[in-house]
């Protein structure tokens, strides 16, 4: 099988996360993209995580910022800036401006990592979350992250990987119900089979399940809301991009 439940049970109901082979979400900025580009409008809730994965394929200047639930700027990073010499984090009261000559290629996607706790924000390279770190700088302990935005640095038009590679995670939604909108495609299946439905399609990012149906609607994560519909006998699932 392709895929691994992280909290066994038989009841589909009893389901709470599980992991298993698929995309993480694919995203290249356009020439006509927005200064920021919010990631939660694609399904990616940093919310309640402390570090996230992704992978860059850039010349140079890849830039994302870190918010708030009210918007307010908690962390600014550029990497491979200054012709792809250095990187830049600025927090607030903080920042750290390391030499990294050739931390990017313009020919094949880089790994790298941010992590966040209580205390500090750190930049890092490679799949593992704390090895092979680039900079660090204090984060103030008062402040949740909520938002992660790419943003458009010089007017590079970066390509990006957010999440592991072919390693999901989803999760239960809270409440009864199913998404509304970016139908992929609606099937009379098993839950199993409709984890596996979900994970062969590229785009899908979240998929709603009826037992007694036995209904599987699958969602594209590019051309969704995320809004959802309160129906009895229905619960959904979302990708979760990052760490806990």
């Amino acid at each position: 099988m392709r895929y691994t439940m992280v909290l066994r049970w038989n009841l589909f109901s009893m389901v709470l996360a599980f992991e298993v082979h698929g995309w993480p979400l694919e995203l290249t900025l356009a020439a006509n993209s927005s200064l920021l580009t919010n990631l939660t409008s694609y399904g990616v809730d940093i919310s309640r995580c402390r570090s996230i994965k992704f992978q860059v394929k850039a010349c140079e200047d890849h830039g994302f910022t870190i918010t708030n639930s009210s918007g307010s700027g908690l962390m600014d990073v550029t990497i491979g800036g200054w012709s792809n010499t250095r990187s830049y984090l600025e927090g607030i009261g903080a920042s750290a401006f390391p030499s990294t000559d050739g931390i990017l290629s313009c020919d094949e996607y880089r790994s790298f990592w941010i992590d966040w706790n209580d205390q500090n924000f750190a930049l890092g390279k490679g799949e593992v979350v704390g090895e092979e770190k680039v900079a660090e700088v204090q984060f103030p302990q008062s402040e949740e992250a909520a938002h992660m935005f790419l943003k458009r640095v010089n007017g590079t038009l970066p390509s990006n990987r957010i999440g592991e590679m072919f390693r999901s995670q989803f999760e239960l939604v809270t409440g009864r119900g199913r998404f509304s909108d970016g139908l992929i495609e609606e099937k009379a299946t098993t839950f199993v089979d409709c984890i596996d439905l979900c994970t062969d399609h590229r785009h899908c990012g979240m998929f709603s399940y009826n037992s007694e149906l036995t209904l599987c609607v699958v969602f594209d994560r590019m051309a969704s809301s995320f809004s959802m519909t309160s129906e009895n006998g229905w619960k959904s699932w979302k990708m979760r991009y990052c760490n806990m």
